[in-house]
Protein backbone atom coordinates (compact mmCIF):
# COMPACT_ATOMS: atom_id res chain seq x y z
CA UNK A 1 0.00 0.00 0.00
CA UNK A 2 1.36 3.39 -0.93
CA UNK A 3 1.34 6.32 1.39
CA UNK A 4 2.39 9.90 1.09
CA UNK A 5 3.35 12.10 4.02
CA UNK A 6 4.40 15.69 3.67
CA UNK A 7 6.40 17.13 6.56
CA UNK A 8 6.96 20.81 6.12
CA UNK A 9 8.52 23.71 7.95
CA UNK A 10 9.66 27.03 6.62
CA UNK A 11 12.93 25.69 5.15
CA UNK A 12 12.54 22.00 4.39
CA UNK A 13 9.89 19.90 2.75
CA UNK A 14 10.09 16.12 3.10
CA UNK A 15 7.91 13.96 0.94
CA UNK A 16 7.77 10.31 1.90
CA UNK A 17 6.45 8.02 -0.83
CA UNK A 18 6.53 4.27 -0.20
CA UNK A 19 9.18 4.69 2.48
CA UNK A 20 11.53 6.73 0.28
CA UNK A 21 12.36 10.20 1.58
CA UNK A 22 12.67 13.08 -0.86
CA UNK A 23 13.97 16.32 0.59
CA UNK A 24 13.31 19.57 -1.14
CA UNK A 25 14.82 22.68 0.31
CA UNK A 26 12.25 25.41 -0.03
CA UNK A 27 13.59 28.28 -2.04
CA UNK A 28 14.14 31.76 -0.74
CA UNK A 29 11.26 33.05 -2.85
CA UNK A 30 8.72 30.84 -1.01
CA UNK A 31 10.10 31.89 2.37
CA UNK A 32 10.02 35.56 1.37
CA UNK A 33 6.42 35.33 0.15
CA UNK A 34 5.37 33.66 3.40
CA UNK A 35 7.17 36.31 5.47
CA UNK A 36 5.55 39.07 3.39
CA UNK A 37 2.08 37.50 3.79
CA UNK A 38 2.53 37.26 7.57
CA UNK A 39 3.73 40.88 7.73
CA UNK A 40 0.75 42.08 5.69
CA UNK A 41 -1.69 40.16 7.92
CA UNK A 42 -0.13 41.58 11.09
CA UNK A 43 -0.29 45.12 9.67
CA UNK A 44 -3.96 44.69 8.74
CA UNK A 45 -4.76 43.30 12.20
CA UNK A 46 -3.04 46.27 13.87
CA UNK A 47 -4.83 48.73 11.58
CA UNK A 48 -8.21 47.08 12.23
CA UNK A 49 -7.70 47.12 16.00
CA UNK A 50 -6.56 50.74 15.74
CA UNK A 51 -9.71 51.60 13.79
CA UNK A 52 -11.98 49.77 16.26
CA UNK A 53 -10.39 51.11 19.43
CA UNK A 54 -9.69 54.53 17.89
CA UNK A 55 -13.40 54.99 17.18
CA UNK A 56 -14.14 54.08 20.80
CA UNK A 57 -11.94 56.93 22.02
CA UNK A 58 -13.79 59.53 19.93
CA UNK A 59 -16.43 61.48 21.90
CA UNK A 60 -20.04 60.38 21.32
CA UNK A 61 -21.02 63.53 19.40
CA UNK A 62 -18.10 63.28 16.97
CA UNK A 63 -18.59 59.54 16.55
CA UNK A 64 -22.29 60.06 15.82
CA UNK A 65 -21.54 62.73 13.21
CA UNK A 66 -18.93 60.57 11.48
CA UNK A 67 -21.12 57.49 11.39
CA UNK A 68 -24.10 59.58 10.25
CA UNK A 69 -22.09 60.84 7.27
CA UNK A 70 -21.20 57.28 6.23
CA UNK A 71 -24.74 56.10 7.01
CA UNK A 72 -26.32 58.71 4.70
CA UNK A 73 -24.05 57.61 1.84
CA UNK A 74 -24.74 53.89 2.35
CA UNK A 75 -28.43 54.07 3.33
CA UNK A 76 -29.88 53.44 -0.17
CA UNK A 77 -27.73 50.33 -0.61
CA UNK A 78 -28.48 49.10 2.92
CA UNK A 79 -32.22 49.65 2.43
CA UNK A 80 -32.04 47.52 -0.70
CA UNK A 81 -29.97 44.73 0.93
CA UNK A 82 -31.98 44.57 4.15
CA UNK A 83 -35.42 45.24 2.65
CA UNK A 84 -36.82 41.82 3.70
CA UNK A 85 -35.96 42.69 7.31
CA UNK A 86 -36.76 46.42 7.51
CA UNK A 87 -39.50 46.64 4.84
CA UNK A 88 -40.72 50.20 4.20
CA UNK A 89 -39.14 51.72 7.33
CA UNK A 90 -35.62 51.47 5.94
CA UNK A 91 -32.41 50.83 7.84
CA UNK A 92 -32.11 52.94 10.98
CA UNK A 93 -28.94 54.67 12.13
CA UNK A 94 -29.00 52.45 15.24
CA UNK A 95 -29.12 49.29 13.08
CA UNK A 96 -26.28 50.68 10.95
CA UNK A 97 -24.07 51.24 14.01
CA UNK A 98 -24.72 47.68 15.24
CA UNK A 99 -23.95 46.36 11.75
CA UNK A 100 -20.68 48.33 11.87
CA UNK A 101 -19.79 46.63 15.18
CA UNK A 102 -20.50 43.23 13.64
CA UNK A 103 -18.55 44.01 10.45
CA UNK A 104 -15.45 45.32 12.22
CA UNK A 105 -15.12 42.18 14.28
CA UNK A 106 -15.96 39.92 11.33
CA UNK A 107 -13.05 41.53 9.48
CA UNK A 108 -10.74 41.24 12.49
CA UNK A 109 -11.50 37.53 12.92
CA UNK A 110 -10.95 36.91 9.22
CA UNK A 111 -7.56 38.60 9.36
CA UNK A 112 -6.46 36.65 12.44
CA UNK A 113 -7.60 33.32 11.00
CA UNK A 114 -5.86 33.98 7.69
CA UNK A 115 -2.67 34.67 9.68
CA UNK A 116 -3.05 31.37 11.52
CA UNK A 117 -3.66 29.63 8.20
CA UNK A 118 -0.51 31.13 6.68
CA UNK A 119 1.49 30.07 9.73
CA UNK A 120 0.11 26.54 9.42
CA UNK A 121 -1.34 26.60 12.93
CA UNK A 122 -4.99 25.82 12.15
CA UNK A 123 -6.08 23.57 14.99
CA UNK A 124 -9.16 23.46 17.20
CA UNK A 125 -7.14 24.61 20.23
CA UNK A 126 -5.84 27.65 18.37
CA UNK A 127 -9.31 28.52 17.07
CA UNK A 128 -10.66 28.54 20.62
CA UNK A 129 -7.73 30.72 21.72
CA UNK A 130 -8.51 33.13 18.87
CA UNK A 131 -12.19 33.23 19.92
CA UNK A 132 -11.11 34.08 23.46
CA UNK A 133 -8.91 36.83 22.06
CA UNK A 134 -11.84 38.15 20.04
CA UNK A 135 -14.01 38.30 23.14
CA UNK A 136 -11.21 40.10 24.98
CA UNK A 137 -10.96 42.66 22.13
CA UNK A 138 -14.73 43.26 22.35
CA UNK A 139 -14.53 43.78 26.12
CA UNK A 140 -11.56 46.14 25.71
CA UNK A 141 -13.52 48.06 23.06
CA UNK A 142 -16.46 48.62 25.39
CA UNK A 143 -14.14 49.35 28.33
CA UNK A 144 -12.50 52.13 26.32
CA UNK A 145 -15.96 53.61 25.78
CA UNK A 146 -16.53 53.54 29.55
CA UNK A 147 -13.30 55.46 30.10
CA UNK A 148 -14.32 58.12 27.56
CA UNK A 149 -17.77 58.61 29.13
CA UNK A 150 -19.57 57.17 26.09
CA UNK A 151 -21.10 54.36 28.06
CA UNK A 152 -20.77 50.67 27.47
CA UNK A 153 -23.31 48.08 26.42
CA UNK A 154 -23.28 44.33 26.94
CA UNK A 155 -25.29 44.07 23.72
CA UNK A 156 -22.39 45.66 21.82
CA UNK A 157 -19.98 43.10 23.30
CA UNK A 158 -22.31 40.30 22.17
CA UNK A 159 -22.65 41.81 18.68
CA UNK A 160 -18.87 42.24 18.44
CA UNK A 161 -18.28 38.66 19.55
CA UNK A 162 -20.96 37.31 17.19
CA UNK A 163 -19.21 39.16 14.36
CA UNK A 164 -15.90 37.63 15.44
CA UNK A 165 -17.40 34.12 15.63
CA UNK A 166 -18.99 34.59 12.19
CA UNK A 167 -15.68 35.72 10.69
CA UNK A 168 -13.97 32.72 12.27
CA UNK A 169 -16.56 30.31 10.87
CA UNK A 170 -16.28 31.95 7.43
CA UNK A 171 -12.49 31.45 7.22
CA UNK A 172 -12.62 27.96 8.76
CA UNK A 173 -15.16 26.91 6.11
CA UNK A 174 -12.89 28.24 3.35
CA UNK A 175 -9.95 26.43 4.96
CA UNK A 176 -11.97 23.19 5.12
CA UNK A 177 -12.89 23.44 1.43
CA UNK A 178 -9.26 24.04 0.44
CA UNK A 179 -8.14 21.19 2.73
CA UNK A 180 -10.64 18.77 1.14
CA UNK A 181 -9.57 19.77 -2.36
CA UNK A 182 -5.91 19.18 -1.47
CA UNK A 183 -6.77 15.92 0.30
CA UNK A 184 -8.49 14.62 -2.84
CA UNK A 185 -5.45 15.60 -4.93
CA UNK A 186 -3.19 13.66 -2.54
CA UNK A 187 -5.57 10.68 -2.66
CA UNK A 188 -5.35 10.67 -6.48
CA UNK A 189 -1.55 10.88 -6.27
CA UNK A 190 -1.49 8.03 -3.77
CA UNK A 191 -3.66 5.89 -6.03
CA UNK A 192 -1.39 6.61 -9.01
CA UNK A 193 1.73 5.64 -7.03
CA UNK A 194 0.28 2.29 -5.91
Amino acid sequence: MAYIVVLENIYLRQIIIKGLVYNKVMDTKTTTIKFFAVAVCVIFIILTLGFIWGNSIVPMENSGEASNTVFNKLKPMLDFIFYPIVKDEGVSHHFFRKLAHFSEFFLLASEVLVLIWILGKVALKNIFLVLGGGLACAVIDESIQLLTNRGSAVLDILIDFFGFVSGTIFVVLIYAIVFLINYRKHQKLENEVS
